[in-house]
């Protein structure tokens, strides 16, 4: 038995998931894109964006990349006519302290996240896994495993100011 093959790649949204359409509109929610400052977790970004987002925030490890990202997030935004706020926060997410500090800064600014998209990773050695030696591998498995672990857990435990409740129900 062998896996199906691609006939068609899309570069864009088709019109059964064109983020235009009113049925994906993501008007009022805030948004949380993990390495949305490239590849595709801009992508994803920019269509919550495209969505009417109130508001999308893009995380990344360097402050420049991450502000230079949300800019051009922000300019594309005005041309698809969205008024969606983008924003450009550093947070190293395998770095416990770095995430801890995100999401305290969140909930004191009284921000409350509707949608986390966890975009970012640490690309796989390229060498055999022994070679590459206990902290190479073990840097991989806290971006990859941990950290996404602990973003999803601040997210399902947030408070909602106005609804004194985490998402857990």
């Amino acid at each position: 038995m062998s896996l199906p093959t691609l006939n068609k790649y899309h570069k864009k949204p088709y019109q059964a998931i064109d983020p235009a359409l009113p049925a994906l509109q993501q008007t009022g929610r805030t948004v949380i894109v993990t390495g949305g400052n490239s590849g595709i977790g801009y992508a994803i970004a920019r269509s919550f964006v495209k969505a009417n987002a109130a508001c999308v925030i893009i995380l990344g490890r360097r402050k420049d990349v991450v502000a230079s990202a949300a800019a051009k997030l922000q300019e594309e935004g005005c041309q698809f006519g969205s008024g969606t706020d983008v924003q450009g926060r550093t947070c190293d997410i395998s770095d416990l302290k770095s995430t801890e500090h995100l999401w305290k800064a969140l909930e004191s600014e009284g921000t409350f996240v509707d949608v986390l998209v966890l975009s970012a990773a640490s690309y796989g050695a390229t060498e055999k896994i022994l070679d590459g030696g206990l902290s190479k591998v073990w840097g991989e498995f806290e971006s990859n495993v941990r950290s996404t672990l602990d973003m999803t857990e601040r997210f399902y435990k947030q408070k909602a100011a106005d609804r004194g409740q985490t998402k857990a129900r």
